[in-house]
């Protein structure tokens, strides 16, 4: 007799997009295979999106990612899931160096102050104009102000967190543009 393939259904899953895609939670079947020594997980998305939906998420993509200022997503791990064009662009990153990677990561020179964001943000609070020092692809230090607020599930756990480098962006960008 053949055995069944394991399959977890309807589980509330997190895909990550392009760098132009929110990522998006929705449910998905999964079917857990071996295969030559190999695990293979295969998901089969079970949430029935409308287009109506989908040209409404576009508009909103489009005008996060065109805002004058920089935007992030982290996990309640302090991984990137989602960062703005604008963001990218001041540090220097594309999408595939920047996306999925640990925040620590771009601010190597300040690990205890990302942690206490990270801490302060889990418990709840929100952070506003909180100075970090980023290290840019070529090396050099971009000095940013930092506002975060939580996301929380329904079940009460740390969904995400939302951070707007507006405030010292906008500087950089405009000594950038006058030095040229």
């Amino acid at each position: 007799p053949q055995e069944a393939t394991p399959t977890l259904h309807s589980c509330r899953t997190l895909v990550l997009g392009s760098d132009t895609a929110f990522p998006l939670y929705c449910n998905v079947d999964w079917t857990i295979l071996h295969v030559e020594g190999l695990v293979v997980l295969s998901g089969r998305q079970v949430t029935v999106v409308q287009d109506s939906e989908k040209e409404a998420q576009a508009g909103f993509m489009d005008f996060f990612n065109k805002a004058p200022i920089a935007l992030h997503w982290l996990s309640s791990t302090g991984h990137v899931l989602w960062a703005n064009k604008t963001e990218m662009n001041v540090l220097g990153y594309t999408a595939e160096e920047y996306i999925g990677q640990p925040i620590m990561k771009f601010c190597p020179d300040e690990p205890e102050l990302v942690l206490k964001i990270l801490k302060q943000l889990g418990s709840g609070k929100a952070i506003k104009d909180m100075p970090v020092r980023f290290r840019t692809k070529s090396g050099a230090i971009k000095h940013l102000l930092i506002d975060g607020n939580v996301d929380w599930t329904t079940d009460g756990s740390f969904g995400h967190l939302r951070d707007d480098t507006a405030h010292k962006i906008r500087e950089a960008l405009e000594a950038e543009a006058s030095a040229h």
